[in-house]
């Protein structure tokens, strides 16, 4: 645990002496009939230089047994191609995470690109994700992940405040299967400039195939998000 503080703090530390930089907070309380009820904290920091946006995410939870763990490692690279009337990000990310109860180590390799709209947001990608079982030391690869996420604000991104309805099949520090959707309604306010607050309600039904990997889930997560440019990017927006 003391280690998992120190990795933030360090990250924390990075962030604050980079002129370009944000520091994001996510603290969420969710609950399904594995984990039943649990808590996340996870630290996302970026650095953003000209048209690349760097970030790097750490996070503990409380699942199971409310015994405090890592449970994620999230490395991305974002860029944004400024094409007039269709301006597109594209995004490599790797992220780990160890799943405690199971004792698996999945990690996710991934590559999406994302149309960013004034009103809408749509993210379509590619995932490769790879098992690895600390029981016996075999490991199964998954060649058929597809990432998506759709979202549309009722008021033009960059306003103080809006709100955000969407449907997705990853979130921040885990990423599902596209038979398991979750829906999700957020709303975002930002005082000062540099400051942004969100609150986000996430739903997901259970899948198909054994309850045990596909069960439902559903949390609510409150986000405060630093940026030291005080100017908004495009990560900003995305929950």
């Amino acid at each position: 645990m003391k280690k998992i503080l120190l990795i933030l703090l360090i990250i924390g530390s990075a962030t604050y002496t980079c002129a370009q930089s944000t520091l994001g907070a996510y603290i969420s309380v969710g609950n399904n009939p594995i984990s039943q009820t649990y808590v996340d904290v996870d630290i996302n920091a970026n650095y953003q230089y000209k048209g690349f946006d760097f970030l790097l995410g750490l996070g503990i939870t409380s699942a199971p047994q409310n015994k405090l763990t890592f449970h994620a490692l999230d490395m991305q690279v974002d860029y944004l191609f400024e094409i007039p009337k269709f301006p597109l990000e594209l995004t490599f990310r790797y992220l780990l995470n160890p799943h405690r109860i199971s004792l698996i180590r999945e990690h996710n390799w991934g590559i999406s690109a994302t149309y960013c709209h004034p009103h809408v947001e749509v993210e379509l990608g590619y995932n490769i994700r790879y098992n690895y079982s600390c029981y016996d030391h075999q490991g199964e690869a998954e060649f058929t992940n597809f990432l998506y996420r759709i979202q549309a604000y009722v008021w033009k991104k960059g306003t103080p405040y809006n709100l955000t309805v969407g449907i997705k099949d990853f979130d921040i520090m885990s990423v599902g299967h596209a038979m398991e959707p979750m829906v999700f309604l957020a709303g975002s306010y930002s005082y000062p400039q540099n400051l942004t607050y969100q609150i986000e309600g996430i739903y997901q039904p259970a899948g198909l195939g054994n309850i045990s990997y596909n069960h439902y889930d559903w949390k609510v997560r409150v986000a405060i998000i630093w940026n030291f440019t005080e100017r908004t990017t495009q990560n900003d927006t995305k929950l």
